[in-house]
């Protein structure tokens, strides 16, 4: 009888054990895949052609960022097999406040034709996308592969600086190279006096001022980077001719468009 019950106590638990296992490994399978691309001509083509050839159906829910992590809710049916999700970035960093990335998410069922309605948040590192980013802050706009008409922003947290507009000379700047910066002079731009951490120990965004334009007393004046000077300035987003992205994958820093009104330099 002894025996008995010992071996009716070593089925019962093996049978929980195996319970248990079953229900644990579909929530494993359900894990999807992420595959992080840096391609400008897949993601036009991606969101220029939303369709089944593009992409398996799903939902794209909100996007945030949580430090150096972007995480991605997406919804979509499945449960028999593990699910594959490209995040295609277009390889351009608008100079918006904060800088701004676009991506495009596709979606490979890899042939689950299982129909439980499955949400999860897709995780990655913004720097094994952007490779060498420093962003502290960071927005993103995401798009579907799938369906044009859904998509999700996040906006960040702007980079709050001011300054005072003038037609006199009453801020003291100094001309800097700005990374992957365009403008009147160049990459020469005019860094504030304070500047803002960038989210990394002993690393700091210069403040920047853009040269867009300049009063016609002024044009030919030539900035000399690393010198200061006086200047006065005035927001300048109209006539601004330059692009809002860099010409390399580098964020140069928080910066506004202006119009240079006065110069001085300081000895």
């Amino acid at each position: 009888m002894r025996n008995f019950i010992s071996i009716l106590i070593v089925v019962a638990l093996t049978t929980m054990i195996s319970c248990n296992k079953e229900k644990q490994d579909p929530t494993n399978e359900n894990n999807s895949s992420v595959i992080l691309k840096s391609n400008a001509a897949e993601y036009h083509d991606a969101i220029s052609n939303p369709s089944l050839e593009t992409s398996d159906p799903f939902e794209l829910g909100p996007i945030v960022v949580n430090g150096d992590k972007v995480e991605v809710t997406v919804s979509y049916s499945g449960g028999c097999a593990a699910h594959t999700f490209n995040i295609i970035w277009d390889e351009t960093v608008l100079y918006s406040d904060p800088p701004k990335i676009s991506i495009v998410i596709t979606h490979d069922a890899n042939g689950d034709n299982c129909e439980a309605y499955i949400t999860e948040v897709l995780s990655f590192r913004l720097d094994s996308l952007i490779s060498g980013s420093t962003e502290a802050e960071i927005g993103i706009d995401g798009y579907s592969g799938w369906d044009s008409e859904d998509s999700s922003v996040y906006e960040g947290n702007k980079y709050e600086f001011n300054f005072e507009e003038s037609d006199v000379c009453n801020l003291i700047v100094t001309a800097k190279e700005a990374m992957c910066g365009w403008g009147l002079y160049g990459s020469t731009w005019f860094a504030l006096e304070d500047s803002i951490s960038a989210g990394i120990p002993d690393y700091y965004f210069n403040k920047f001022l853009q040269p867009v334009s300049v009063d016609e007393s002024l044009s030919s004046f030539q900035p000399v980077p690393g010198k200061k000077y006086s200047i006065g300035a005035k927001i300048d987003t109209e006539s601004n001719p330059f692009p809002d992205y860099p010409v390399c994958l580098a964020y140069p820093g928080p910066s506004i468009p202006v119009r240079i009104m006065c110069i001085t330099e300081l000895q």
